[in-house]
């Protein structure tokens, strides 16, 4: 028994590569699902053992950062925005554009909006897979008994609130937060921008915040709690899914998120799925600008099987 197994072939003794990926967890599971069996088909067919971690929108950041910092990063892992030019400032990614020429050649080409977010020094370091922007969403029952059309500008989101509110139809109507997750600095974003304010100017030089447009959409974002009391006060201590449960449980009428409440309302057939309207975000005193989160796929460099991530 011994001597059989001294002389097996060496390839017998050796173990399947092991590959790292890390996944944003979305609020349709669905998706997360589809993502999880067709990496996982890819492996059964490469003969790699593939483990997949979970990350979400309120710790996305913070879990590649402590990686960094103790060594354990993935092999492969889904990015946010901004990540592949943090990361590749970092060194931390490998360039992709080969494997970036294969997916153009294969699904034809990339939109000229998610290049900028991938590309530097006329080098890929990420895979641009999708786009994730909010949508207003809206109780059209309640509107309705309140006499309201749907708000087409941010002053129009706040007085509809505060007549919501006047007439007792809900304490607070608009459940809006401005902490870490998605649903609160992507809708910051959006209102900072739509009131005239931002980080960088049409160049990319960095403008104080501070500005007047800049201050007078903190002002807007602040006096929805402080002055008319529109928004929950518990709001702020919200994770990601805290506005997804208070529209799907009718606590509030109105909040910004990405499509996935409306998701939810179908699939499970919930009563609010017939009074329940998607609008685009609305504009300022500077215009309309939605925050969009492109998603995209990097390998990093410490990866040991850099051609199969």
């Amino acid at each position: 028994m011994v001597l059989s197994l001294i002389n097996l072939p060496v390839s017998a003794w050796a173990q399947k590569p092991q590959l790292r990926v890390w996944l944003l967890r979305t609020y349709v599971p669905d998706a997360n699902q589809t993502l999880e069996e067709t990496i996982k088909a890819w492996g059964q067919k490469k003969n790699v053992d593939v483990v997949i971690e979970y990350m979400t929108f309120d710790d996305i950041e913070t879990k590649y950062v402590a990686a960094i910092e103790t060594n354990t990063l993935p092999d492969v892992g889904q990015l946010q925005t901004l990540a592949p030019a943090r990361y590749r400032g970092m060194g931390r990614l490998l360039e992709l554009s080969d494997v970036v020429e294969e997916v153009v050649k294969a699904n034809g080409p990339m939109l000229e909006t998610a290049i900028p977010a991938v590309r530097f020094d006329g080098k890929f370091y990420a895979i641009p897979v999708n786009y994730i922007t909010d949508m207003l969403f809206i109780r059209t029952d309640i509107f309705k008994k309140a006499g309201l059309k749907y708000p087409t500008t941010w002053e129009e989101v706040r007085q509809a609130a505060i007549t919501i509110k006047k007439m007792g139809l809900m304490d607070y109507p608009l459940g809006q937060s401005w902490n870490r997750s998605a649903d609160g600095y992507g809708v910051y974003q959006a209102l900072l921008y739509s009131f005239g304010g931002g980080w960088t100017d049409p160049k990319g030089n960095y403008k104080p915040l501070a500005s007047p447009a800049g201050l007078a959409a903190l002002q807007w974002a602040t006096e929805i709690y402080t002055k008319e009391k529109i928004a929950p006060p518990d709001a702020m201590a919200w994770t990601g899914f805290g506005n997804n449960e208070a529209f799907l449980s009718g606590k509030i009428a109105m909040t910004f998120n990405g499509p996935s409440i409306y998701y939810v309302l179908e699939k499970e057939k919930r009563p609010l799925f017939k009074d329940t309207v998607m609008v685009v975000k609305p504009a300022g005193p500077a215009g309309r600008n939605h925050d969009v989160f492109l998603l995209s796929f990097g390998v990093f460099t410490s990866t040991k099987h850099p051609d199969l991530a």
